[in-house]
């Protein structure tokens, strides 16, 4: 399961955290878990271009939270990519923008829930 918490700040100048909550066996019993800040008060929502490195940062958090690069064991590769899904896909519906939520499906039609 994963989380996403936006700043009390407002929302286009909050920051996303993508905070992955893998299946149990993921990890080990106490342990924290991972959690990426990511910030987009830079970007334009309302363009194509902003959206899409907004996306990419998503991803590319959702990536690494998940730890999803480097894996060779089946098991540990289908619990990181159902992480990644979760995350991005919650991260996608926290920002609650069109044109992501668009960009979101086109991109990853099997991780629309």
């Amino acid at each position: 399961m994963c989380k996403i918490r936006l700043s009390p700040r407002r929302r286009a100048l909050a920051a996303i955290t993508l905070a992955a909550f893998v299946a149990p066996a993921a990890f080990a019993a106490g342990d924290a878990p991972r959690t990426i800040h990511v910030r987009y008060d830079d970007l334009n929502l309302g363009s194509d271009a902003g959206t899409q490195a907004l996306y990419r940062r998503l991803a590319r958090a959702a990536t690494r939270v998940c730890e999803l690069e480097g894996l060779r064991d089946l098991a540990s590769l289908h619990r990181a990519e159902l992480c990644y899904r979760d995350a991005l896909h919650g991260a996608v519906a926290a920002v609650n923008n069109e044109r992501l939520s668009a960009l979101y499906h086109a991109r990853e039609p099997n991780g629309a829930t």
